[in-house]
């Protein structure tokens, strides 16, 4: 048998199944539909066309629409005109034709699309034309057909051939473009000549025509007359030329009619056919001006109806165009619509009367019987034609609630329902007398034939099937009772290979009906838990296969084996996971609802992930496979398997799943960059690649998905944030498609999953990026990986040249830094001048050679092998390079005296910044220099360290002064303790002597002005040896300095155990210079208070506060003693001590004063 015979054959048993005129039940397709308020210009397209990258384009009223699956992008023509003609060229330019202008699609550098006008290659008489209605493109050039003549672009050039156009779609057949024209019928193109076809003279007739492929030289023709034809030009065709020769001898039945069930539908709707395509190799589609597009086989039979009922966007269809993954485009006069028609899915709703929730679902007679909530339906037969424009379900009569499960019994199809058991006869459901109560669930068993158990609320009732003359309708069933010892709500029942039933409870656990009485109401019930093995009570179903009883749940499937003829106490019996045909659902466990098998061995399962389709494999195992349901809830009640191998699955819409369609799940798709912006809102690209065409020089017109590696651009470094936006030409159930991203240079890893289409980054580094984004469609094919590189360029202070400089600054601030250092120890230590200028004469010295002489500087690579040393290492430590590799050794780490130099190079190389450090190095004279050392990283443009340089300067001298500076300190704080020590000692000599003095007088006057004298040299003590601790140092803390000052100025006093002393002192710093006429102050206060403010009083509260406002400082003392005269101030005090304090007080500037109250207190003011 050839191959046309097994086509034929093919055919027959695809379609001899349909009625005559009867589209078969296929529901409607997933359709995605475009309106303008999404793709932003006219509601009304023209034509379609796909580029090399899988990007679609739309001819629009207003001009050309671009979508990559994400975004569109609106493309201007000459004069915003109406664009009618798309078509790709054979290197994969995008030509367009409008009114009166035709071009081609070019991108600019940037990556923008733009429409490029032919009209100037136009020869100037032949530029009057109006549209452009269609566009094809052969290895002979690209044709552009216009109603006056049909315009031929050949390298370059544009070449016009004259005619009369008919209205009519052309086709192009094996690269020769066929037509229609008024005056001469149907033509052809050989080159720039029409060629009539006098063979085929009839085939036109003044109205509109269809054209289309149908073999290697065959076209189908559609016409409005209602008869379609077939015509078979091998008899032309010329295979050495490779060209149609119409002079041939050719047979008469080079036209053929084509009976077709859309003749009367074309006749009938009068100016219906607009657009006939191929849609595979045995089927076609037709648009239409009124009734949406008509599928139907290549022997007519129709194979599907889609409009605006079952989910189209327009009835009114301009143009169809077929995309790589097979899936259909309708360019409509409200919008676009993408048809999945390789994806084999359909499904029936509310636009055809089901209303509510499916829960069921079951073929009988030929017919479609569907179970819901609001009752039980039937598919009507459905003839297509254009006022019966949708397929529709009937209520049946009598029709019960809530349909739980159909099943076919003894040639009868019966149904469990809310009000029982029902027997359903053509368009009537019919209820069996004896039942009652609420069915959920519906089984037969070989132990009892003619017998069904129907699962209740509350138990299982058994009825009989019986025959005989006048038995019609319910009464073929009889009644005969419920199920004993059964009470449980059964959901679903099951029989086993003995013939047992396995009923699944509500929440009470899986039960064994194991028949063992005379009747089949009579059996052994027991009942399966987790005692042997079950994960739980609730959610259990029950499927036999073979030997093998597996049981769905919540967590998984479970098996059991049932030995065939034996039947097994219940103790034998115990459920395992299923690690082989249920593998896929045990890590983590996977909710199962359903199970059912088919006839050759696979498992279908309805889960909480989905639905999943188990299929054998030849080393016992099963391959999952989930990829026909993706998009589809999977159903909670009830599968339906037909023995066409459909799969019908219930829930909010009926799904219908062709298993034997050959869809192909794994076809790649491109991942698009389709737009970088950085930070000041540039846009760096546009959404575009592509390289020059054959046809028009340099200009890019071949559109790619990859960047050129030449095209990298560079940012300068304020444009350090980007925004990228990117998509995937995938176009089925739009918003399923994930994403991932990654941008080398800057991110550790990929991103996790998601819907976005855009990323933003911000606050980048310089360097080399490139944004690398991929995609998985809902099938879990990866897309094309997408890449855009881009390079930040350093800020100006990272360049090379300005890490010269700073170099350069960096030996100049360390420069500046000594100099500094030497100024401020001049300052300090005064009495130091002529050490400290002999120091300094030095270290000009050292500078002036300095200058005259150039820095040691090595050169090493990235792991600090030296490489290079200049004249001035040289000069510096009497080593050439071969002498430093011979004593010193090849590399820094053993070259360096440093005993830290490991660490610093490490740190240089991880934080890839200048170092500095000292150290000691021995000259080839063996004299010891103290260097101090700059060791930097050089950095290539990928920011990795590419060299080392070190840098040395001879800090020999400036380390003698400083040793000898910290000599002549030590010599300083030793006299200044010998000062302090003798002061101290003189001091209580002094006191001695008053104490002595006191003790040989009688005078009480005279031993109190002694005692008086003692106490205030006892207080100059405790003061000087405070002011002493604070030598050495610019600022003194307030909160150190003055609270164990005044503790100790009061412990000199005999009564100051019982004196109470409260401080509040803020926390800041006075200079010593003002600290210390300050102390004398307080001193005399707190002395004058301890001697007269408690007289006659065996306690006192004292109060000492210090804060600052601002840049002024505030001091209380405060007592609640007997409280100072009135008349007692600081001017005309009769004591020494008070006119002290007022001396003191004006030398730094302040304010002083006594305020009189419950005791006294003194508040002194001054400038910090």
């Amino acid at each position: 048998m050839n191959w046309r015979g097994l086509l034929l054959l093919g055919l027959i048993l695809i379609f001899g199944t349909i009625l005559p005129g009867q589209v078969p039940e296929l529901g409607a397709p997933n359709i995605s539909n475009y309106e303008t308020e999404q793709f932003g210009a006219h509601r009304q397209n023209w034509t379609a066309v796909q580029d090399r990258r899988g990007v679609m384009y739309f001819g629009n009223t207003n001009g050309i629409l671009e979508f990559d699956g994400q975004r569109w992008q609106f493309i201007p023509v000459l004069e915003n005109a109406v664009t009618r003609a798309l078509t790709c060229g054979p290197d994969g330019t995008i030509y367009y034709g409008s009114i009166g202008d035709f071009g081609y699609l070019a991108v600019s550098p940037s990556g923008k699309v733009s429409a490029v006008s032919l009209k100037e290659a136009i020869p100037q008489a032949d530029r009057a034309f109006n549209d452009v209605w269609q566009a094809f493109s052969s290895r002979h050039g690209v044709y552009f057909l216009t109603r006056s003549k049909i315009f031929r672009l050949v390298n370059g050039e544009v070449h016009s051939i004259q005619g009369k156009f008919a209205s009519s779609q052309a086709c192009l057949l094996n690269e020769t473009l066929f037509y229609a024209d008024m005056d001469k019928g149907l033509c052809m193109l050989d080159g720039d000549q029409a060629v009539p076809i006098p063979q085929l003279g009839g085939v036109y007739n003044g109205n509109y025509i269809t054209l289309a492929l149908f073999g290697r030289h065959e076209m189908l023709v559609g016409r409005m007359s209602g008869d379609f034809l077939r015509i078979d030009l091998s008899a032309f065709w010329d295979e050495a030329s490779q060209r149609y020769d119409v002079t041939r001898q050719a047979p008469k039945d080079i036209v053929k009619t084509f009976p077709s069930e859309l003749d009367d539908f074309i006749k009938e709707s009068n100016g219906f056919l607009y657009k006939l395509i191929p849609i595979d190799s045995a089927a076609f589609a037709i648009s239409t001006i009124k009734g949406g597009i008509v599928t139907f086989n290549r022997a007519g039979k129709i194979i599907q109806v889609i409009n605006i009922k079952n989910g189209l966007l327009d009835n009114s269809v301009t143009d169809l165009f077929m995309d790589r993954p097979h899936n259909l485009w309708a360019a409509t006069n409200s919008g676009i619509s993408h048809i999945e028609l390789s994806v084999p899915q359909s499904f029936f709703g509310a636009q055809n009367n089901i209303n509510g929730v499916s829960i069921s679902a079951s073929f009988h007679g030929g017919r479609l019987y569907v179970g819901t909530y609001q009752g039980m339906l039937v598919r009507e037969p459905y003839r297509f034609a254009l006022q019966n424009d949708k397929q529709v379900f009937r209520t049946l009569k009598d029709s019960p609630t809530q349909v739980w499960q159909f099943l076919e019994v003894d040639g009868d199809l019966m149904a469990a329902t809310a009000k029982g058991l029902f027997r359903i006869q053509g368009e009537e459901a019919i209820k069996v007398q004896g039942s009652v109560s609420y069915a959920y669930s519906l089984a037969t068993s070989k132990s009892w034939p003619n017998h069904l158990f129907v699962g209740l609320r509350e138990g299982i009732e058994v009825f009989k099937h019986k025959t005989g003359p006048g038995l019609k309708g319910a009464a073929r069933w009889e009644f005969l009772g419920r199920m004993e010892d059964v009470k449980d709500n059964i959901r679903a029942i099951a029989e086993d290979t003995n013939g047992d039933l396995w009923a699944g409870t509500e929440a009470k656990g899986l039960l064994r009906i194991h028949f063992s009485g005379d009747k089949p109401s009579q059996a052994a019930i027991h009942r399966f838990g987790p005692e042997q093995g079950l994960p739980g009570l609730s959610g259990l179903r029950a499927m036999s296969r073979d030997t093998t009883l597996f049981v769905v749940s919540p967590k998984g499937l479970f098996r059991t084996t049932i030995a065939k003829g034996d039947i097994q106490a219940p103790e034998q019996i115990r459920f395992i996971p299923d690690t082989i045909l249920g593998k896929s659902f045990l890590n983590p466990p996977v909710a199962l609802n359903i199970m059912i098998f088919d006839q050759k061995g696979s498992a279908f399962f309805s889960t909480s992930d989905g639905v999943f389709w188990a299929i054998p494999q030849n080393d016992g195992h099963y391959r999952m496979e989930i990829r026909p349901f993706r998009g589809i809830p999977a159903p909670e009640d009830s599968m339906y398997l037909h023995s066409d191998g459909r799969l019908w699955l219930p829930g909010k819409e009926l799904y219908r799943v062709d298993l034997n369609a050959p869809k192909d799940y794994d076809q790649p798709f491109n991942v698009l960059v389709r737009k970088v912006v950085a930070k000041s809102k540039r846009l760096v690209f546009e959404g575009t690649h592509g390289r020059p065409g054959s046809a028009f020089g340099e200009q890019r017109t071949v559109f790619e998905g990859g960047q050129d590696p030449l095209e990298t651009p560079e940012l300068p470094f304020h444009e350090n944030a980007l925004s990228f936006e990117f998509s995937a030409a995938f176009y089925e159930k739009p918003g399923t498609t994930q994403f991932q991203y990654l941008l080398e240079g800057f991110d550790r890893g990929w991103s996790e999953w998601t819907d976005k289409t855009s990323k933003e980054y911000t606050n980048l580094p310089e360097g080399r990026y490139s944004f690398r984004v991929r995609a998985k469609n809902l099938y879990g094919t990866m897309g094309h990986e997408a890449v855009y590189s881009l390079r930040i360029l350093p800020p100006w202070y990272r360049t090379w040249w300005a890490y010269i400089l700073w170099i350069i600054g960096g030996g100049a601030a360390l420069v500046g830094i000594i100099y500094l250092y030497t100024l401020k120890l001049r300052r300090q230590k005064d009495h130091l001048k002529n050490i400290v200028a002999e120091r300094t004469k030095e270290l000009e010295k050292l500078s002036i050679v300095a200058r005259e002489t150039d820095n040691a500087v090595i050169i090493m690579d990235e792991k600090a092998n030296i490489e290079w040393i200049n004249q001035g290492f040289t000069h510096l430590y009497g080593l050439t390079l071969e002498e430093l590799f011979q004593i010193n050794g090849s590399n820094l780490i053993t070259a360096s005296l440093n005993p830290d130099i490991k660490q610093v190079i490490e740190k240089c190389i991880r934080d890839k910044k200048s170092v500095s450090y000292e150290s000691t190095f021995e000259t080839k004279w063996s004299q010891k220099i103290c260097s101090q050392t700059t060791l930097t990283p050089i950095l290539d443009d990928k920011g990795n360290i590419k060299k080392l340089i070190s840098i040395d300067s001879d800090i020999t001298g400036r380390k003698i002064a400083e040793e000898k500076i910290k000599n002549l300190l030590a010599e300083k704080e030793l006299i200044l303790k010998e000062v302090h020590h003798r002061i101290k000692n003189n001091m209580a000599t002094v006191m001695g002597l008053f104490s002595l003095q006191a003790s040989t007088l009688k005078n009480p006057d005279a031993i109190a002005a002694l005692k008086d004298a003692g106490s205030r040299v006892q207080s100059m003590v405790v003061l000087y040896e405070k002011l002493y601790q604070s030598i050495g140092s610019d600022q003194v803390e307030v909160r150190n300095y003055l609270p164990s000052l005044v503790d100790e100025i009061v412990a000199n006093f005999p009564n100051s155990a019982k004196v109470k002393v409260e401080k509040k002192i803020a926390d800041f710093v006075l200079n010593a210079k003002k600290i210390q006429p300050l102390g004398i102050i307080i001193n005399e206060l707190l002395t004058n208070i301890m001697k007269y403010a408690f007289t006659g009083r065996s306690d006192g509260l004292i109060t000492v506060s210090a804060e600052l406002k601002g840049d002024r400082v505030s001091i209380a003392i405060q007592d609640n003693g007997i409280g100072m005269p009135e008349k007692v101030n600081f001017e005309n005090s009769p004591g020494f001590g008070l006119k002290l304090v007022k001396i003191l007080v004006k030398q730094i500037e302040g304010t002083i004063r006594i305020e009189h109250g419950n005791g006294t207190r003194v508040v002194l003011e001054f400038e910090k």
